[in-house]
């Protein structure tokens, strides 16, 4: 059977960790480590999403738009 083509990502969003005076008052996943994880996770299920993890504070995530995201 032929592979399916996904189409390329349309829409790219940089996700940062908190760093403001509030940092840490809400939620519990607040760390770069919690939310590399969490990307990692959802690369195994969701072919058509790009991350890049050239920076540990900094991930650059690319997908196919505002939903995909």
């Amino acid at each position: 059977m032929p592979a399916t083509k996904v189409d390329d990502p349309t829409l790219t969003m940089e996700f940062v960790v908190n760093d403001s005076p509030f940092m840490g008052r809400e939620g519990k996943l607040v760390t770069s480590r919690n939310l590399s994880d969490r990307l990692h996770k959802e690369l195994e299920t969701n072919v058509g999403m790009q991350i890049d993890f050239s920076d540990p504070t900094r991930f650059v995530v690319s997908g196919r738009g505002e939903l995909h995201l």
